[in-house]
């Protein structure tokens, strides 16, 4: 067996069993619980839209890639901020190994959570107690096309959150700047050319291809694009999953070209 898949292991319990990860995880669920309450009117709410936007307005735009980068930072910042990677690379084991265990222990954690929140969240609206207006329940094909997303999503902020724990000093400052830029770049208008280059740009592809109609959502995953434009229509061609990897590559081996040169020192706790 890769001696990779036993760094993966060994740092998925440890982080799954963590009390970061399981207040998040409740917090989680408790906001979807939220909707046992609200809102006060259900028959002038469809239950497909309040689904869809709750989940891509909550999670997609900033909780799924700040988690995500932040399990990151955890991972591989954790072992650098307390100098026990000095241990870690003394062993017989590559730093390569190390880097590639966690970046998978670290999907499969966002993973989980994402599921959880998900699951919560359509498990509240679609099968709670309310008569949604029209009968408009969320419907599991696009339950099943967000989750599918959030893994795609997962991918590409799991390898960004690497790169930047592998060479920034304070990794979670530069992710959380990263989420305020790559939203706005995702949404500048076609002609910058640069909505490839952003994780959320492939991820709302994603969606705005394999969900069933939703006028309102629709709306905000087309963003600033106009439909009428050959550049809008082009972009909307994207095939998310390349794209995805793309990204995936390109900063993996930049964070395993650093990872696997780079002297580390302690670094100060954020």
């Amino acid at each position: 067996m890769p001696r990779f898949f036993e760094v993966a292991r060994q740092t998925f319990l440890l982080q799954v069993r963590g009390k970061v990860f399981l207040i998040l995880t409740v917090l989680s669920v408790l906001f979807s619980c939220l909707f046992l309450v609200i809102p006060p009117d259900a028959s002038v709410v469809p239950g497909n839209e309040l689904f869809e936007m709750v989940a891509y307005g909550s999670a997609f735009t900033a909780l799924l890639p700040f988690i995500t980068l932040f399990l990151a930072s955890q991972a591989i910042g954790g072992d650098i901020d307390d100098r026990t990677s000095v241990y870690l690379f003394t062993r017989p084991i590559s730093r390569l190994s190390l880097l590639v265990g966690k970046w998978l222990a670290v999907i499969l954690l966002a993973g989980v959570f994402v599921t959880i929140g998900m699951t919560s969240l359509f498990v509240v609206i679609g099968l709670g107690p309310r008569e949604w207006q029209s009968g408009a329940e969320p419907t599991t094909a696009n339950y099943l096309t967000m989750l599918l997303a959030g893994w795609l999503a997962i991918v590409g902020y799991t390898s960004v959150g690497c790169l930047f724990a592998a060479f920034f000093r304070r990794p979670m400052l530069i992710s959380v700047l990263y989420i305020f830029v790559e939203q706005f770049a995702s949404r500048l208008p076609p002609q910058v050319g640069i909505h490839t280059l952003t994780v959320a740009f492939p991820t709302r592809v994603f969606m705005y291809k394999n969900m069933d109609e939703c006028w309102e959502l629709e709306t905000t995953l087309r963003g600033a694009m106009d439909a009428s434009r050959e550049e809008g229509r082009k972009l909307m061609e994207v095939e998310p999953l390349t794209a995805i990897i793309k990204i995936m590559l390109f900063t993996m081996i930049l964070a395993g070209l650093i990872y696997c040169r780079r002297e580390y020192d302690s670094r100060p706790r954020e």
